[in-house]
C-alpha cells in the first residue's frame, strides 16, 4: 500500500487560523440567536499544564467559561416541571 501526503500552503499561520475560526463560530453564533437566546462567554483564556486535586494531569489547552440563555424554552420547561398530578 502506498500512502501519498498532499500538502496545500495556506496564506495564514496557525494562530492566525485558529483565530479566525473562533471569530466564525461567535459570529455566527450571535446571528443564529436572537430575543436574548444565546451563549454569553464570560472568560475565554488559554491555560498551561494543570495538575488536578485528584493527580490528574492536563495539558495546555483553552478554558471558556459560557453562560447558556434559552428563553425559547422556558414554557416547556415550567409546564413539564410544575405537573399538577391527582
Amino acid at each position: 500500500m502506498i500512502i501519498k501526503e498532499f500538502r496545500i500552503p495556506m496564506p495564514m499561520t496557525l494562530d492566525e487560523y485558529r483565530r479566525g475560526q473562533v471569530y466564525s463560530v461567535a459570529e455566527t453564533a450571535k446571528r443564529e440567536t436572537g430575543g436574548g437566546d444565546g451563549i454569553e462567554i464570560i472568560t475565554n483564556e488559554p491555560f498551561e499544564e494543570v495538575a488536578l486535586p485528584s493527580g490528574v494531569i492536563l495539558g495546555a489547552g483553552q478554558y471558556t467559561l459560557k453562560k447558556y440563555h434559552i428563553n425559547k424554552y422556558d414554557s416547556f420547561s415550567t409546564a413539564s416541571t410544575t405537573c399538577k398530578c391527582a
